[in-house]
């Protein structure tokens, strides 16, 4: 496709095992986090779509679908396809089960990009890579280490060019890390329900 714009992609893959909703579907007060997310990817990229192999339950947001080009799950088949599928030079990702992105933090992040495989925040010593951009390149190495066995963004990253952010370099946009704030659990949702409010 030749594009070079930057694209955005909320992946909303995973299967899910551990919460029996769609987590994307969980409401932050009035709006669901899938929605929120998109809206704010839309208001930063150019264009933004849903990575799911489930394409049946998000016809509904009248929103570009990406399916896996391979069926292995995970966020690292995610990232792989939706750079194959979009054709844009990058790609930034956020899960659908982050409720609390700051915009302000996605648009650091695109800044950031400049000649890089991938863009990571560093947040309480540990890579966030559900929250991050991804170049073209990666796509050989991500299907490389797919290959091996090597599925996750952990063991990708480390066979990528990465410029990792450090928290003192966003601590002005999101010094406590909401942003990087997931939802895998009933138990995770009712501890985040005490502290800002959720609802399913």
């Amino acid at each position: 496709m030749g594009r070079s714009k930057i694209d955005a992609v909320v992946l909303a893959g995973g299967q899910n095992t551990r919460f029996p909703t769609l987590k994307g579907f969980i409401r932050v007060g009035d709006e669901a986090i899938l929605d929120r997310n998109l809206s704010i990817l839309s208001g930063c990229f150019g264009e933004c779509f849903i990575s799911t192999n489930s394409p049946e339950v998000y016809f509904s947001r009248r929103t570009r679908l990406i399916g896996d080009v391979i069926d292995t799950r995970g966020p690292a088949t995610g990232i792989m396809s939706s750079l194959l599928a979009t054709g844009a030079e990058d790609v930034f990702v956020v899960a659908c089960d982050m409720p609390l992105v700051k915009k302000e933090l996605v648009e650091f992040i695109a800044r950031s990009q400049s000649g890089y495989d991938a863009v990571v925040a560093v947040y309480g010593g540990m890579m966030q890579p559900l929250l991050g951009i991804y170049n073209r390149r990666a796509i050989p190495v991500i299907e490389g280490a797919i290959a091996v066995g090597r599925k996750r963004l952990r063991d990708v990253l480390g066979m990528l060019n990465v410029r990792y952010l450090a928290q003192e370099d966003f601590s002005a946009i999101d010094s406590e890390g909401e942003s990087f704030i997931n939802i895998n659990t009933p138990l995770d949702l009712k501890k985040i329900d005490a502290m800002y409010g959720f609802r399913l």
